[in-house]
């Protein structure tokens, strides 16, 4: 019943062997540092945990040679026509700007900007809408079934609610309930960044706990 916490120094590898990740943790939390390898053996990123903060220490390219100095600068990722797909940009070993660019959908995601997107009263008045728009399925309920599901969407610049899908669900039922909580939060406020309005990517967990 309870989730595998990792404790000590833990490493993960590819199917051919190669060392993929390692990093340390105490009770399931990192501290420390972490690192992460491509399947062909180069540095991917380097991170260290720090007073409950993660910093960037170093990312690397595809080439294997250093994208960041003294953790400051820009790491971009292109496809094979040279078009921008991915962007951070580093500060003080913190990232300060994540984003990606569809291009057949013509627009740009921001996961990491200067003010996220905000729910009008607060995330108590979040919550309390989801609480009040969730209707616990009987199947579910008569089936004990209980968990969090997670419902992932984006504000667009106008403040509104589109593309919400399941990314991790426990019942049908269930993940309908959520998403229904979630296309009905109306009052937001959109993202900005750099003084503009930008589109962002948000996780919403929703809980479905049967009472004791």
């Amino acid at each position: 019943m309870n989730p595998l916490k990792y404790h000590g120094l833990v490493k993960w590898y590819y199917p051919n062997g190669q060392l993929q990740r390692i990093a340390s943790f105490e009770s399931g939390i990192n501290v420390g540092e972490e690192f992460f390898y491509k399947e062909n053996g180069l540095p991917e990123s380097h991170f260290l945990y720090k007073n409950d903060k993660k910093l960037t220490i170093q990312k690397w390219n595809e080439q294997g040679l250093p994208l960041l100095e003294n953790g400051n600068g820009n790491v971009s990722k292109m496809d094979k026509n040279n078009n921008l797909l991915e962007h951070e940009e580093y500060n003080d070993f913190v990232c300060t700007e994540r984003f990606a660019v569809r291009h057949p959908q013509k627009d740009t995601i921001y996961t990491i900007m200067d003010e996220e997107p905000f729910y009008k009263g607060g995330m108590r008045e979040l919550y309390l809408h989801v609480e009040n728009s969730v209707e616990y399925p009987k199947k579910a309920r008569k089936a004990g079934i209980e968990g969090t599901v997670f419902v992932m969407f984006l504000i667009d610049e106008n403040g509104n609610v589109v593309e919400p899908r399941i990314t991790r669900g426990i019942h049908p039922e269930c993940d309908a309930e959520a998403l229904n909580a979630v296309v009905t939060a109306l009052d937001w406020i959109p993202a900005s960044h750099k003084g503009r309005r930008v589109k962002s990517r948000n996780v919403l967990p929703v809980i479905f706990r049967l009472s004791q």
